[in-house]
């Protein structure tokens, strides 16, 4: 009896510390890197995909530079944003914005991709972005596309990677030394 209270405690002790970590909206440099599972989430419930991506991200296994500031804000239980300014040497700075989007099958992300993907001229996948979702979830996908274009200083890019969607923009803008 005594062993099937302390397990419930224990039981009781994790489940408020996930609920505690699931109130957050923003992340700090602070999380461990984390395997997810793919599955799409129960109503009410975050994405753990989307969760292993923001403590990949914290992890520096994203495309983190070291002098970077970034956020990751939670949208809704599937969706998150992701806001990074980087500067390089009074050379340069780079603003990266991207969407994560965690959708239910991987037959409902490429029905985004390929209405999104019109205007994209060039298919490429990001290394970085392979190696982030490979590292969040245990795995390499298995449905990998990407597609870019640039105009001026700035890069828009979208890449599925199974049921995941990453639409981000690129600016990089040079300092000028007067």
């Amino acid at each position: 009896m005594k062993k099937q209270v302390a397990v419930v405690i224990v039981l009781v002790l994790i489940a408020s510390l996930l609920v505690c970590g699931c109130m957050t909206s923003t992340t700090s440099n602070t999380a461990s890197p984390t395997a997810a599972g793919t599955a799409y989430p129960a109503v009410g419930t975050r994405s753990a995909l989307l969760s292993a991506i923001v403590a990949q991200e914290d992890a520096g296994n994203g495309n983190r530079y070291a002098n970077d500031k970034y956020t990751m804000t939670w949208l809704n239980d599937t969706a998150i944003a992701m806001h990074e300014q980087a500067s390089f040497s009074g050379t340069g700075t780079e603003t990266y914005d991207a969407t994560f989007i965690h959708f239910p099958t991987v037959d409902a992300a490429s029905a985004y991709f390929n209405n999104a993907r019109l205007g994209y001229t060039t298919k490429s996948v990001s290394e970085a972005d392979a190696y982030l979702y490979a590292q969040a979830t245990g795995g390499n996908a298995t449905v990998v596309k990407g597609v870019w274009r640039f105009d001026n200083s700035t890069r828009y890019q979208l890449e599925q990677f199974d049921a995941l969607i990453m639409q981000s923009t690129r600016v990089d803008k040079e300092v000028n030394q007067a």
